[in-house]
């Protein structure tokens, strides 16, 4: 990697003499005219112009490639990992979720209520309300499986999303200079 080279301006002849930072403090030699001279301090070379870049050089300290390298690898990362991960739980969350026949259940506590009193279809339903108001840990298996299938799902959902921020940032990390 090549220190960025600065323009000195010769005493004698006002030729411009490139230097580099190593050589602040020191004798240096006009090219054109050779006439030597002391090189500035590295804090009054650092006020100099800089030389221009031979084309196809690039500084890889510069901010906009460090802005690019943590782009690239943010992106990478998140678009990798969290795309893999929000994948697994989405396909993980499908199955664990069930169908649930409303009309199958329905027609079986019918069938279970067709030849009972009216008094022992208010006990079945009595029990039936007791049964719900214990909440959502005795839930049937079905039930509680969909609920956190759709929980999971959610978070996949969330996973993705940043996974394509990931890609957004992938991609304009090339558009950066």
């Amino acid at each position: 990697m090549a220190d960025p080279s600065y323009l000195l301006p010769c005493d004698q002849c006002r030729n411009s003499i490139p230097l580099q930072p190593r050589q602040a403090g020191q004798n240096v030699t006009c090219p054109q005219c050779d006439w030597a001279q002391e090189a500035p301090r590295l804090g009054q070379l650092k006020l100099l112009p800089q030389a221009q870049r031979e084309s196809g050089t690039t500084d890889s300290r510069g901010d906009g490639s460090m802005l690019r390298r943590w782009l690239f690898t943010v992106g990478l990362a998140s678009a990798v990992f969290l795309g893999a991960a929000g994948v697994g739980i989405y396909q993980y969350a499908g199955s664990i979720q069930r169908e649930i026949d409303t009309d199958g259940a329905v027609a079986a506590y019918e069938s279970d209520i067709q030849g009972l009193t009216d008094a022992e279809v208010y006990q079945v339903a009595a029990g039936y309300q007791s049964d719900a108001s214990i909440g959502e840990y005795y839930q049937p298996a079905t039930i509680k499986s969909n609920k956190q299938g759709e929980i999971l799902k959610s978070i996949a959902y969330g996973m993705l999303a940043i996974a394509g921020v990931g890609v957004l940032a992938l991609i304009s990390s090339f558009f950066v200079k």
